[in-house]
């Protein structure tokens, strides 16, 4: 594909995406950042769960009776709150990560996690978003391809707990990290550093697709630029910190996944937590995606989208 800036027309043109020439990394990586065609309001309508929780009026706990794949979100105010898929929620009884992107309005709320610390279950301390990086890109795809295949047999997003133990044992020995627990946080002290010039930040950029040596990694976009600054740093690390464990792996070239983006059949499936509407590509083989769209009062969220 040309390096010239390029449209995107997503959802029947329900969101428009100008995709701007690439930044480059170290390790071959590339960003290649994506500036909405939609209109924005001065500032993001959601809050993210960390600033929340700073504040004082979210609090993450366990149940009343404590369980692997689910947490307890209580949001005080009636703002809605953004939790990212793949965010790490370090303490509690063990460390869990999101499984898919929640929007959750005042009230109590159970929100579906998977474990990522398999070694332990006591209580260490108060739960606190994990502020380095997310679960590494490998990871995020795989847990989201797992999940997809389970929800129409659960009715909620859980993926095979026993894959993504699996995943966080490669990730540390990938890694070279030891862990006494199998956290998985251990493995962020390996990601690559990043340079991040200011012109992937400016007012409208929104969001990434991240190539390397050529191959797509994935897409990650927020329906507003203050939101995408929010979380940009952490996001930019879990596609670094997936370097070592895509070297092995192969992908479509961007125009072939831009071509597959922009004819992707998506379903609607039931948000189940919080507000919103969810939608998952279709089971396409050859060229297909894996991924997620958000959407709420027909404004989209977040997309996720990688290879299949």
């Amino acid at each position: 594909m040309s390096e010239s800036a390029h449209v995107l027309s997503l959802f029947g043109g329900s969101a428009e995406l100008e995709l701007l020439p690439p930044i480059r990394q170290q390790k071959d990586l590339e960003l290649w950042p994506l500036r909405a065609c939609w209109p924005q309001s001065p500032s993001s309508p959601y809050v993210l769960l960390e600033e929340a929780l700073r504040e004082g009026w979210a609090q993450v706990d366990e149940l009343r009776t404590p369980t692997v794949p689910r947490l307890s979100v209580s949001v005080q105010k009636p703002s809605l709150v953004f939790i990212p898929e793949g965010t790490l929620l370090t303490g509690g009884m063990q460390t869990r990560t999101v499984n898919i992107s929640l929007l959750l309005n005042k009230g109590e709320h159970v929100i579906p996690v998977s474990c990522v610390e398999r070694g332990r279950w006591g209580f260490r301390r108060a739960f606190e978003v994990e502020r380095e990086a997310l679960t590494d890109i490998v990871l995020r795809r795989r847990k989201i391809t797992s999940l997809r295949s389970n929800w129409y047999l659960r009715k909620t997003p859980l993926p095979d707990q026993s894959l993504i133990w699996h995943e966080v044992f490669r990730a540390l020995e990938e890694a070279d990290r030891y862990s006494d627990t199998e956290s998985y946080a251990s493995v962020l002290s390996n990601a690559h550093p990043l340079h991040i010039p200011r012109t992937l930040v400016e007012e409208g950029i929104v969001g990434i697709i991240a190539t390397y040596r050529a191959k797509v990694l994935g897409m990650d976009v927020f329906a507003h630029s203050e939101l995408w600054r929010g979380v940009h740093e952490r996001l930019l690390r879990s596609y670094a910190l997936g370097l070592l464990r895509a070297e092995n792996e192969s992908g479509p070239e961007l125009g072939t996944f831009c071509k597959a983006l922009t004819m992707a059949r998506w379903e609607v499936l039931p948000a189940r937590v919080g507000v919103g509407q969810l939608q998952i590509p279709g089971p396409e083989r050859e060229g297909g995606l894996v991924g997620f769209a958000l959407w709420h009062e027909k404004r989209l969220v977040h997309l996720y989208a990688a290879p299949l």
